[in-house]
C-alpha cells in the first residue's frame, strides 16, 4: 500500500490507500474522477447564486452516490472535499 499524505486542518489524510483491491484504485483516483464534476457543479453554483452543497451532509451524500464502485463513506474523499468546497468553514 502507497502512502500518499496530505494535510488539512492540521489532519493527515492517506490519499494512496487503495479502496478497491482488484483494480488498485485508491482514494487519489477517486478525488481525482470526483474534481472536474465539483468544480463544474461549484461553478454553475456560483453562477445562479447559491451554494454548491447545502452543508456537509449534502456534499457526503453526493459523494457516495458518485463514487463509482465504490457506494461507500469514505472520511478521506469526504474531509478533502469540505476543505475544497469551504465546507469547514462556520
Amino acid at each position: 500500500m502507497a502512502k500518499e499524505i496530505i494535510k488539512i486542518n492540521g489532519k493527515e489524510l492517506n490519499i494512496g490507500r487503495v479502496l478497491i483491491q482488484r483494480k488498485n484504485k485508491t482514494v487519489k483516483d477517486f478525488i481525482n474522477e470526483l474534481t472536474p464534476n465539483i468544480e463544474s457543479i461549484t461553478m454553475y453554483a456560483y453562477r445562479n447564486g447559491t451554494k454548491p452543497f447545502r452543508d456537509k451532509e449534502h456534499l457526503k451524500q453526493w459523494l457516495i452516490s458518485n463514487q463509482e464502485g465504490y457506494p461507500k463513506f469514505n472520511y478521506e474523499i469526504y474531509a478533502y472535499f469540505v476543505d475544497k468546497c469551504g465546507l469547514n468553514k462556520k
